[in-house]
């Protein structure tokens, strides 16, 4: 499954995106998010814009994942 991790900031957003065939690109979108958990930024699934709990964070089940930094409004 092809899917991308979008981190929102000053510019709009970085986008990372990732295959789960590969496992390089998945390794990295999971670092953003790990990153961006222990900043305490808030994650939404990018479809349906519901909240996603840092425990139920599973790349391979959304096609895109959007990290809110706390500066941006995503503090928990």
């Amino acid at each position: 499954m092809k899917g991308a991790v979008k981190l929102l900031n000053h510019r709009g957003h970085t986008l990372c995106e990732y295959d789960t065939a590969d496992q390089d690109t998945v390794n990295e979108a999971e670092r953003i998010v790990r990153e961006a958990l222990a900043n305490s930024a808030m994650l939404f699934d990018g479809t349906t814009r519901e909240q996603i709990k840092a425990d139920r964070v599973k790349l391979g089940e959304r096609e895109e994942v959007l990290v809110v930094p706390p500066m941006a409004g995503g503090a928990a």
